[in-house]
């Protein structure tokens, strides 16, 4: 198959992906712990997860986050992140910002 992004998924895999886990009832990527706080734990559990120091259970995944942390391209943003939260959240407010100006 030809890949369409820079993830090299597939477009039926891109397509169905968020609707395949929502169909089936599961948790999509959210980390356990304070969920009503805005920090970087996300970053930091992705790393936890690639070293394996998760217990059962304590965060879900989807292919797209663990994208993140796998490929090289990409897992120097979340080693970044993980570090300084406060260089995510500058990041964050950028990217946000251009999704509001966009509307």
């Amino acid at each position: 198959r030809r890949a369409t992004t820079d993830w090299q998924f597939s477009r039926p895999c891109l397509k169905n992906l968020t609707r395949s886990c929502l169909d089936r009832g599961q948790q999509v990527p959210f980390v356990g712990g304070s969920v009503d706080r805005f920090t970087n734990a996300y970053f930091k559990t992705l790393l936890r997860w690639n070293s394996r120091e998760l217990e059962r259970g304590e965060a879900l995944f989807i292919p797209t986050d663990v994208v993140l942390v796998v490929n090289d391209k990409y897992r120097p943003y979340v080693e970044a992140f993980a570090n300084d939260e406060e260089r995510f959240f500058a990041a964050f407010a950028t990217a946000y910002g251009k999704l509001v100006e966009i509307g």
